[in-house]
């Protein structure tokens, strides 16, 4: 009954597991085609999602100013231009130096210092800068608070 080409009980049996094998075989590739290599939810994918370049910010030596690529320069450099894009002819915008007194302060955001150094410590290498200042404020507060409670002591 199950034989796919008739034949004794031995022969059926063999070709009934051959039959289901066949078809799950089939439902496998459906799944596949249906989802394909390039599918989200396909376990083929395994390409790691491309992060976006981030661009690194420039400041000048000279007065400080902070060329940031997401904004440009508000005249002629236009938004997400990399600094290494900018012409030569470009002048900073507040003392009007020359891009190679420009020097390179990483991208908006990061953490500060080389990344090899950000395990070492007790964790405080990963911060950001804005992260730091509220970090040494705040203790520097806790400890103000602290001697001013020594005044309730008698």
């Amino acid at each position: 009954m199950w034989s796919l080409g008739g034949g004794d009980r031995e022969d059926s049996t063999c070709n009934r597991y051959e039959w289901k094998a066949v078809h799950y075989y089939v439902i496998i590739f459906n799944i596949v085609l249906m989802f394909g290599p390039s599918h989200p939810l396909s376990s083929m994918n395994t390409e790691e999602a491309v992060q976006p370049e981030e661009l690194d910010q420039y400041e000048c030596r000279s007065c400080g100013y902070v060329y940031e690529p997401e904004k440009g320069d508000g005249r002629k450099i236009a938004p997400e231009t990399a600094f290494t894009e900018v012409p030569l002819t470009w002048r900073c915008p507040v003392c009007g130096a020359k891009p190679t007194q420009f020097s390179n302060i990483g991208p908006k955001g990061t953490a500060s210092g080389f990344k090899e150094n950000y395990g070492f410590g007790l964790g405080a290498n990963t911060l950001t800068g804005a992260q730091k200042n509220v970090l040494i404020f705040s203790a520097l507060a806790l400890g103000f608070i602290f001697f001013l409670s020594l005044y309730g002591l008698r």
